[in-house]
């Protein structure tokens, strides 16, 4: 597909130069484009589009956010003997970006979801839990274009569900699986499909936060093969996988690898605080996996394989969250 940005001053010109163009490597369906264009002053893609995004897609206008359809296939998951297994991904739709802070505050407006006043913040290079702070201040200044943040798994997945109740569709969090899968798609795209991980897509050449300690709007990034934005840049993402430290028996049909979520204990008489036990234990759905490369990635954690988990009800000012769609029709 040609693309053609046409100005005012040169229409004409930048119209018969791209007709000679479609003439010679298009057929006349791609002239009859060009010729339209040149009349209206239109451009056949936008400034950020790429091949693959014709596969994008809204269940709704307004408040929705754009999926980006991804194709069924097979790779090997896992960095290491431990980890190393064999996942067939059946095709789903993957949010095109982040979701963004202006697409949650429809979610939080519309549910008057309780978020409160409180997040892990990076505050002069250093981490620090402070009341105060939250998705609307995250310890930095934001604009609606880019991704929320201190948003914890559980308003994550309460965010996936409003989604699916408002649409009729099934939204969700993203497994592990799936995370993978689209975050390594590169690699095996220019291996001929084969397994090819030698850093990540889109990595910034930096070490953390030399530049900036905040996200950045989505979309500024180029896309990857299937033309997602910020797989492996800008904030880390929630899975809905519970906490596992090696995947040697994790699910090989894509799904998320989940375990017994404990109730959460019940207040003692009197009101007194409830201490959780500080163990973690293999499956423990009270921890959560998150996965992907933030602006505050340390550098040895900056590869597409790695894997963080932290609790369901804690927010971080560098991480937000994606949603998948299941896709029936296919």
């Amino acid at each position: 597909m040609i693309t053609i940005w046409v100005g005012k001053a040169t229409r004409q010109r930048v119209a018969l130069a791209s007709m000679r163009t479609c003439l010679m490597r298009s057929g006349l369906m791609t002239l009859l484009i060009v010729l339209s264009c040149a009349i209206s002053g239109c451009s056949v893609l936008g400034m950020n589009d790429q091949p693959a995004e014709k596969h994008a897609f809204r269940d709704c206008q307004g408040f929705c956010p754009e999926m980006v359809s991804v194709p069924a296939g097979e790779y090997e998951m896992g960095a290491d003997r431990h980890d190393k297994h064999h996942v067939a991904i059946k095709a789903f739709a993957l949010s095109r970006s982040p979701i963004t802070r202006g697409e949650f505050a429809r979610f939080v407006n519309e549910t008057d979801y309780d978020m409160g006043d409180s997040c892990n913040v990076l505050l002069k290079n250093q981490w620090w839990f402070r009341d105060g702070y939250g998705w609307r201040n995250p310890g930095f200044a934001q604009d609606d274009d880019e991704p929320v943040v201190c948003v914890s798994w559980k308003a994550a997945n309460a965010y996936a569900q409003w989604l699916s109740a408002r649409t009729g569709q099934h939204y969700y969090l993203p497994s592990e699986a799936q995370w993978e899968y689209v975050a390594t798609y590169n690699q095996r795209d220019q291996a001929g499909g084969k397994e090819l991980i030698e850093g990540a897509e889109n990595q910034p050449a930096r070490s953390p936060c030399d530049a900036h300690c905040h996200t950045l709007p989505v979309y500024r990034s180029s896309a990857n093969a299937l033309g997602l934005y910020d797989v492996l840049g800008n904030v880390y993402a929630w899975t809905e996988d519970c906490i596992h430290s090696v995947l040697e028996n994790a699910p090989n049909d894509g799904s998320a690898w989940l375990g017994t979520v404990e109730p959460e204990p019940a207040p003692p008489p009197g009101g007194l605080e409830v201490i959780r036990p500080t163990g973690i234990r293999q499956g423990d759905c009270v921890w959560r996996m998150y996965r992907g490369i933030s602006f505050a990635t340390p550098d040895r954690f900056r590869n597409p394989l790695h894997r963080g988990h932290a609790p369901w009800d804690a927010s971080y000012a560098d991480i937000g969250l994606r949603v998948a769609r299941e896709m029936t029709d296919q």
